[in-house]
């Protein structure tokens, strides 16, 4: 009888164990967090390599391995223009939000890509993250009517005009020329100076210049490797900001809230991480593209003293221009640029 009895003490023992292992597991699989993230940026492009996959990498480890990424680069899941919708219907959880490829949701959020805005990727990036947080005047007038939490921003490198077979001995020889440009602000500002903005995805600027139908493009310097463009562009000019594009990751508020705060704050923690990583990566690497540029024989022409103040008189109209007509459809333009200015020289 005790033998029997210690038998089947032994088996409940055993028993109660098993139970309390799989009682585990499945409270370790309730507690895994799996984000699918749509972005537009190929395998090769440094904003992945640098910054998006620095902030998953991240994540994951600030959350001791809950956070989990399903991650879909190069438009897999959708067009760029379509991303914040995929985000919003819940086809990704994480979205790639460039609010030139939707100026009808996010007008104000492209105040950075405005020429003269800022001077490195840092203290743009910085600003970007300042207004775009709660409390934040694009957060209040811009995502959180949207239904969108920011996770992770950056502004890329100032842009310059590089060309392929035009020579470029000042800003006025860009007249007449037709070049990429992405988003109303910088098509505004290649307008004022007389050349054709011309509207394609990064891809696509490669084999439009081949083939004769473009004659270069308004990119950062450290922009042009990811599509081979540095093979074909033989004349630059440095030394201005013609502008930028502004770059933003987000979810719904409503997946947002589902998240605990652990989750949430190894989301953020790791943004800011990643946020500064890529901006320090981008501004020393945009120097040494533009080097590498040279040391393949490009002509670069350094607009400064008297040639940069007539180019910021000429291009300032582009600013007063944009803040009218948002001002005009009720949008607070002038007070977002005067707060993303003021941010700016915090960071400068």
């Amino acid at each position: 009888m005790i033998k029997k009895f210690r038998t089947i003490s032994r088996l409940l023992v055993l028993g109660a164990g098993f139970l309390g292992c799989l009682v585990s597991s499945v409270a370790n699989a309730e507690d895994k967090v799996v984000l699918k993230v749509a972005d537009i940026f190929p395998t090769t492009h440094y904003i992945l390599l640098e910054g998006t996959q620095k902030w998953m990498d991240k994540a994951v480890e600030l959350s001791e391995g809950r956070i989990e990424f399903q991650y879909f680069p190069a438009q897999q899941l959708g067009k760029a223009k379509d991303i914040m919708s995929l985000t919003k219907s819940g086809v990704a959880d994480v979205g790639a939000i460039i609010p030139a490829y939707v100026p009808e949701k996010l007008p104000l959020s492209a105040a950075g890509e405005l020429p003269g805005m800022f001077n490195t990727a840092c203290s743009g990036s910085n600003a970007l993250a300042e207004l775009t947080a709660p409390g934040g005047i694009l957060y209040e007038q811009e995502f959180k009517p949207q239904g969108f939490h920011v996770l992770y921003t950056n502004m890329l490198a100032p842009y310059t005009v590089v060309t392929s077979e035009k020579a470029l001995n000042s800003y006025k020889d860009l007249a007449g020329l037709k070049l990429y440009a992405s988003g109303d602000a910088k098509h505004e500002t290649l307008t004022k100076l007389g050349a054709t903005p011309i509207r394609l995805s990064g891809p696509e600027i490669f084999e439009a210049v081949e083939r004769g139908t473009l004659d270069g493009a308004m990119l950062a310097y450290i922009g042009l490797p990811p599509y081979s463009l540095d093979e074909v562009m033989k004349y630059g000019l440095t030394g201005v900001n013609f502008g930028s594009t502004t770059v933003t990751y987000g979810m719904t508020t409503e997946k947002w809230n589902s998240l605990d705060s652990e989750i949430q704050k190894a989301l953020t923690d790791a943004a800011a991480y990643a946020s500064n990583a890529l901006c320090s990566y981008s501004d020393s690497m945009n120097s040494k593209a533009l080097e590498d540029l040279k040391s393949g024989g490009a002509q670069i022409h350094v607009i400064g003293g008297d040639e940069a103040a007539a180019l910021n008189r000429e291009l300032e109209p582009v600013i007063e221009n944009w803040t009218k007509v948002l001002e005009e459809r009720g949008k607070p333009a002038k007070k977002v640029i005067e707060q993303y200015r003021e941010a700016v020289s915090k960071h400068e």
